[in-house]
């Protein structure tokens, strides 16, 4: 969910209690609000039903707007100069633009979220797959995924799983430990 607001919205409250009544992962952008925010994360990001997600330059470096981490919300991907579609009447180049937010950073970690289950529906049972697609299973996944930098969040590093030295016995068996 690429938006955020400072109150509770009860028709989207009510769809993400049924979403997680149904265990489907729902992830949103921490703030659209900057740092700006008195309470820091925005809703319904701060809904312990999902994952809140921060940004991060290239280098993992947190965003200048991105909230403070708290306690489960300190996850943090790529969120700054993400090329994405719009409309050239827009002033986009070519259809894109270059946009950067928590509100770019929560599809990005919902990607990674989907690459792993896909991948992992390669070797696990039905059972396995259905836990790891859980929300603690995937926190833990993505805390997996970081070097635990000291600035608090967790930037995840999801190549430390899909590149040339990491083996499928070596996936495999950190997909296994999760769950």
């Amino acid at each position: 969910m690429s938006f955020g607001f400072g109150e509770v919205h009860d028709q989207i409250y009510r769809t993400i209690q049924y979403a997680a009544l149904k265990e489907v992962l729902m992830f949103a952008a921490a703030s659209n609000d900057g740092k700006n925010r008195p309470d820091g994360v925005a809703w319904p990001a701060s809904d312990g039903n999902v994952i809140c997600v921060h940004s991060a330059d290239g280098h993992g470096t947190p965003s200048t707007f991105t909230p403070d981490p708290q306690d489960s919300r300190r996850i943090m991907v790529l969120g700054e100069c993400i090329k994405s579609a719009w409309p050239e009447h827009l002033q986009s180049v070519h259809g894109h633009k270059l946009m950067s937010g928590t509100s770019c950073a929560a599809p990005i970690a919902a990607g990674i979220s989907a690459l792993v289950l896909d991948y992992a529906l390669g070797f696990l049972c039905l059972e396995e797959w259905q836990r790891l697609r859980r929300i603690g299973s995937m926190r833990s996944v993505f805390q997996s995924m970081t070097d635990r930098p000291s600035s608090g969040y967790w930037w995840i590093k999801h190549w430390k799983w899909f590149d040339s030295k990491s083996s499928e016995g070596w996936i495999e068996g950190e997909v296994r430990r999760i769950i």
